[in-house]
């Protein structure tokens, strides 16, 4: 040997350190192999070296590196087969362990076909260690050729084993880089290519990556670094909401979400739904958010021209209501009340007729009652003339004579606070809930409570009855859809909380903003 153990082992060292040095620079992996046959050809004079890769397929071997290797004997190798008298290297891989041939002329795993082949070019013993990770997947081998026969001492056995942990790693390394370059490709494949806005924000709340449909949206050809600053591109009704969202998330560190109108190329504004989780560094530091977000323009556009033909139904509902009322008060009432009245001078007959009349004449009050209840319901010109506070009163009264029933009513006086629109909404709402709880619940007692809070009106209903569950709800038409949708066209929400045997909590809510100005309700259309 050329040299001393300790200079051969801080030689190999160096070799290994190199090693992963050039692969994580980038360079080639067939380069590599060849640097480290070049140093382990310089730490041994007479010797000459090869790596050969193994073969997806298991059954055969490439040439890898070798630099010194003849080249004439290149071809019988591209590629070298794998079985158990196939050389040292073909052998090696086939037991999964180091193969010593000392003479390849008198070897019987050396082919006869290449003996002469191999003994021509210089190379008569041959030494093979194969590449072998941990989980006993075979990489390659490692190969030392001389050019007379010979048999491995100790040193030699520590320099190949040395050489084949230094080629292993590196194929290792290049492989698991390839598999990281892959697995970016195919990310950023999908990233690009999915209709969603995908997004990342560092610790300053500024843009570090957007992906391709960001840049669509935007209308920019470049990466993240050419856009402009997020907030600049909000609406301005949306943005103080927005910005002050995302301020309290990130103080925070939770996850958000919210609606708002960005600003498009084209200079128009589209509704956007926007979804953020905040990310952490390995030591838990705070890194940022990543986000996806989609443009809902076109849902908000079909809410929009569902909540026009709902606000028009209802409100053609309520004009026949109106006119059905009027109806019944002005026309049908007065004509009965003549007939009771003409009923009443007949009673001057015999007794028999006159218990008939007397008879009649009551059904005929009772039918003037009923039809006087029936108009109320249509159409309460209470609400009209003395506000919802003291339609919600006179309602009560008259449901709790009419069906026998306690209704206590507790209501704050906010009738002047509110439009139209919602006077009438949580008035048909308390209508519904009523006739529900009178109808189906079996409760002799009903609370109904109107409360003006800091941020809204509330509205809630309570009996202590039977409850339904929600199949209960959908098989009786209990008029949950209706009381909905209402509340739904003036920007409230409607909540029910209620069990079988534990009676029903019905609450409805309007925000205070729209419960002084509710016309425009329906109208969130997207501008420009």
């Amino acid at each position: 040997m050329s040299t001393v153990p300790g200079e051969r082992s801080e030689a190999l060292s160096a070799a290994e350190k190199r090693t992963i040095g050039m692969i994580a620079s980038g360079i080639g992996l067939h380069e590599v192999l060849d640097e480290l046959c070049r140093t382990i050809d310089a730490l041994t004079p007479g010797v000459v070296t090869t790596v050969l890769l193994m073969d997806p397929d298991g059954k055969r071997l490439w040439p890898g590196a070798g630099p010194a290797f003849p080249a004439a004997l290149k071809p019988a190798i591209d590629p070298w087969m794998v079985g158990p008298n196939r050389g040292a290297c073909g052998t090696a891989v086939f037991l999964k362990q180091r193969v010593v041939i000392d003479d390849v002329i008198t070897d019987p795993r050396w082919p006869d076909e290449y003996r002469a082949l191999a003994v021509s070019h210089g190379l008569r013993a041959s030494w093979s260690q194969p590449l072998i990770t941990n989980e006993g997947t075979v990489l390659g081998t490692f190969a030392m050729y001389y050019g007379e026969p010979r048999v491995p001492d100790a040193a030699d056995l520590e320099l190949i084993e040395a050489a084949g942990r230094i080629a292993l790693i590196a194929i290792q390394l290049d492989r698991s880089q390839a598999e990281v370059r892959d697995s970016e490709r195919r990310f950023r494949l999908v990233v690009n290519t999915i209709p969603v806005m995908l997004w990342t924000w560092d610790a300053d709340s500024q843009w570090t990556y957007i992906n391709h449909a960001w840049n669509e949206f935007l209308g920019r050809a470049g990466g993240s670094q050419t856009v402009r600053a997020w907030a600049n591109g909000l609406h301005p009704d949306d943005a103080d909401r927005c910005v002050e969202m995302c301020r309290t998330a990130f103080d925070e560190r939770v996850p958000f979400e919210m609606e708002y109108r960005l600003g498009r190329h084209d200079g128009s504004y589209r509704w956007v739904f926007d979804q953020a989780v905040p990310r952490f560094h390995a030591d838990g530091a705070f890194a940022g958010y990543i986000g996806s977000a989609i443009d809902v323009t076109d849902r908000k556009l079909a809410e929009e021209a569902l909540s026009r033909v709902s606000r028009q139904l209802i409100e053609a509902q309520e004009q026949e209501r109106m006119r059905l009322a009027r109806e019944l008060h002005d026309d049908i009432n007065p004509r009965l009340t003549l007939v009771s009245m003409s009923l009443d001078r007949l009673k001057h007959g015999s007794d028999e007729f006159r218990e008939e009349i007397a008879a009649a004449s009551l059904q005929l009050a009772e039918l003037v009652q009923d039809i006087q209840a029936l108009s109320h319901r249509l159409h309460s010109a209470k609400l009209d003339l003395l506000g919802l506070t003291r339609a919600i009163a006179a309602l009560c009264a008259e449901l709790s004579n009419f069906h026998g029933v306690t209704i206590e009513v507790t209501a704050d006086e906010v009738s002047e606070q509110l439009s139209p629109d919602v006077s009438l909404c949580l008035f048909r709402v308390l209508q519904e809930a009523l006739q529900n709880a009178t109808k189906h619940s079996g409760s002799r007692q009903i609370q109904v409570a109107l409360r003006s809070g800091a941020r809204d009106i509330e509205l809630s209903v309570i009996d202590t009855g039977v409850g339904f569950d929600d199949r209960v709800a959908r098989r009786r038409g209990l008029g949950l859809t209706s009381m909905s949708e209402r509340l739904k066209l003036v920007g409230g929400e409607l909540s029910i909380d209620s069990k079988p045997g534990g009676g029903t909590f019905v609450r409805a809510r309007v925000p205070f903003d729209r419960a002084r100005s509710s016309a425009g309700a329906g109208d969130a259309g997207v501008r420009s």
